[in-house]
């Protein structure tokens, strides 16, 4: 995820926040899936690094839309509103795919995952074009 940062502030204002949040998410997908059909542990390291430079992408673009949108006023309410969500968000995902976890094989949690980020991204791509945000 450092290299990631690095290279998006490297490239600047060459980087538009919307297409970096939108492609992020989307790369973070392709490489959840393709994680799902790896065989080896190279492979498996080479995606993660892809991983983490598409993670980084994408939070780049999503904390510049919101630096660039949300009044300055309400940064802490919704830095902290988003900060509990995501909070919040994880261990009671855990806690809901507790029951099955051990009915699951590796490859369908990276796929199922994958599949969801790139319905995150489409979702995410097409509320930034139903807004003046645009990409």
């Amino acid at each position: 995820m450092a290299a990631g940062s690095l290279l998006a502030t490297a490239l600047g204002p060459k980087l538009k926040a919307q297409a970096a949040s939108v492609w992020g998410m989307a790369a973070v997908g392709l490489c959840l899936l393709t994680l799902a059909l790896t065989g080896t542990a190279l492979q498996m390291y080479v995606l993660a690094a892809l991983l983490g430079i598409a993670i980084a992408l994408g939070n780049f673009g999503t904390g510049v839309i919101f630096q660039r949108y949300v009044n300055p006023d309400y940064f802490g309410r919704v830095g902290s509103l988003i900060s509990t969500v995501s909070m919040v968000g994880m261990p009671l995902t855990l806690l809901a795919l507790a029951p099955v976890a051990d009915r699951l094989s590796i490859q369908t949690v990276f796929a199922s995952s994958g599949s969801l980020c790139l319905l995150g991204a489409a979702v995410w791509a097409r509320l930034l074009n139903r807004t003046e945000l645009g990409i």
